[in-house]
């Protein structure tokens, strides 16, 4: 009786091929095949390093005997690895549906960690949320994201989303009817890659961008006026105002904006505010910050 094989759920890069793990290379290299969101997506980064391996489509269409035939692998014994397109397999993508079937046959499941758009936008944060939401991609019709804005309306903490080009300027106009117009709108597109753009914005902003027909895939984090601390952080916050300004500037946020953005997070704190953003000045130059 062959032995049974293991399943690899395998991180891939988000837009550099350069930021894939050793540990992703080799356990590639050892597969016997490798199912991928989009096999011509994956050929690219096998031969980017010299992989050469057997590789099958499995994706949010694929049918139940494409799932068969990967319990015949592993059954079979074979290492059979899975990738998306980019990121973290199981994050917006079909990847349960292996591990749900792995379960339920007793065979082994390994992840092997990568890079993730989920995470790397909560890097660019200037804030430090004690808990946050991801709520993946919210839909296309008006009535879908009008329902998703209110409940990130709802929430009092960042919410994580995921949208694509097209569906962008309709989530604007959602949010915006929605969402406290203080809310703040951290914008990624195209992270790690050569037009990589980040910007911490506000919800009139995000709307602008979106009418200018804006490609790429757009991470969003929706930060409200006022991010409720979990309980054992309110006797001493883990990020202080002067952090805070210090990140909102390398940003390159005008002292406007860092103003009125330190206001919504430390609330009657506005003299502080104001020292911090422009280094213990009496005044802010050109009356900004009024």
């Amino acid at each position: 009786m062959a032995a049974k094989g293991i399943l690899y759920l395998v991180g891939t890069p988000i837009g550099n091929l350069a930021d894939v793990t050793l540990r992703a290379l080799e356990t590639l290299a050892a597969c016997d095949v490798i199912y991928c969101e989009d096999t011509r997506v994956s050929r690219r980064l096998l031969a980017h390093h010299g992989i050469s391996k057997p590789t099958s489509s499995f994706h949010e269409y694929s049918d139940a005997r494409v799932v068969e035939r990967i319990r015949r692998d592993l059954k079979a014994g074979k290492k059979v690895g899975y990738v998306t397109d980019a990121g973290m397999p199981g994050v917006s993508d079909p990847g349960p549906q292996l591990v749900a079937m792995c379960m339920e046959e007793g065979l082994e499941v390994d992840v092997i960690p990568g890079p993730s758009a989920l995470a790397a936008a909560l890097a660019h944060l200037p804030v430090q949320p004690q808990r946050f939401t991801f709520m993946a991609f919210p839909g296309k019709k008006h009535a879908q994201l009008r329902k998703f804005a209110k409940e990130i309306a709802g929430m009092g903490h960042p919410a994580v989303v995921f949208v694509g080009p097209h569906d962008l300027a309709k989530l604007a106009d959602a949010a915006e009817g929605v969402l406290n117009p203080e809310t703040r709108v951290l914008f990624c597109r195209e992270m790690t890659k050569m037009f990589q753009e980040v910007r911490f914005i506000g919800l009139g902003e995000l709307k602008e961008l979106s009418a200018k027909g804006t490609r790429g895939e757009i991470t969003l984090i929706f930060v409200p006026p006022k991010i409720e601390p979990s309980a054992e952080s309110q006797a001493e916050p883990r990020v202080t105002l002067a952090d805070a300004a210090d990140s909102l500037a390398k940003l390159g946020l005008s002292g406007r904006d860092r103003i009125r953005t330190l206001k919504s997070l430390f609330p009657g704190q506005k003299e502080a505010v104001r020292r911090a953003v422009y280094n213990t000045e009496a005044e802010p130059p050109n009356g900004e910050g009024d």
